[in-house]
């Protein structure tokens, strides 16, 4: 289902790193964004989370067809039971960050997106009791408006 054009470039974008070829990764992707899925928490997966970002208007005069650069931040979670798979989340981690640092990313509506920044991996204990190492995407896009 096409949802926000912004989310889901990055969501193609993690699938793509996700199966390449050189460095597969095996953990799936679960979307627990407003959903009802509801991951095995037995079992390590992958997961975007949105942090949202900041708007700021760069032209005036033209309602409806104005430019506003947008920069934010999205975060990829490796997520695991505690005390399990840590070793691996790393490895994946690597090939995450490095997936995605200075990547370009086109949405359907054809804006690029810019991720201007990866972050090393940051981890520790969510609200289910897992183990989740974090690494924050910041990135640069322009909406039309």
């Amino acid at each position: 289902m096409a949802a926000d054009p912004l989310r889901d470039a990055f969501r193609t974008k993690l699938a793509a790193i996700k199966t390449d070829v050189t460095y597969p990764i095996a953990w799936p992707i679960k979307d627990t964004t407003n959903t009802a899925e509801n991951p095995d928490v037995s079992a390590p997966y992958l997961e975007l989370e949105w942090a949202g970002g900041d708007e700021r208007q760069g032209t005036f005069g033209a309602p409806g067809q104005n430019i506003h650069d947008e920069d934010g931040t999205i975060f990829v979670n490796l997520c695991m039971p505690l005390g399990r798979y840590q070793a691996q989340a790393e490895i994946y981690g690597r090939y995450i960050r490095n997936g995605f640092r200075a990547a370009h990313l086109l949405t359907s509506e054809g804006r690029d997106v810019f991720i201007t920044a990866a972050s090393p991996l940051g981890g520790g204990e969510n609200e289910a009791g897992l183990w989740v190492e974090t690494i924050a995407l910041a990135y640069e896009t322009t909406n039309q408006g």
